[in-house]
């Protein structure tokens, strides 16, 4: 069951003007993930091309992030990718 959280960090100056603070934002959080593919299997063209679902609690589903799309496309083939031989990598996401 695929799982995917992103995290926005920032530096905040304390009240005391001491040493800053580290503040962790969650920007996204799928769990309850579903791949409608066997990506490993009989489906293995479609890999790097799909994303997985994510549903909340109550069964809704969870739209990913357009700004994120790649990147969880490339963490899929490489989740996916039985026997790799090659580096399955990422960009950085583009600002929106």
């Amino acid at each position: 069951m695929p799982v995917v959280v992103y995290l926005r960090q920032a530096r905040v100056l304390s009240r005391d003007l001491t040493a800053p603070a580290l503040v962790i934002v969650e920007v996204f959080r799928g769990t309850q993930g579903y791949l409608s593919l066997e990506l490993w299997g009989k489906d293995r063209e479609a890999t790097g091309r799909i994303t997985p679902e994510f549903f909340n609690r109550s069964g809704e589903r969870k739209e990913i992030p357009l700004r994120f799309m790649e990147a969880v496309k490339a963490a899929v083939k490489g989740a996916t990718t039985i026997d790799c031989r090659q580096a399955v990598l990422a960009a950085a996401p583009v600002s929106q």
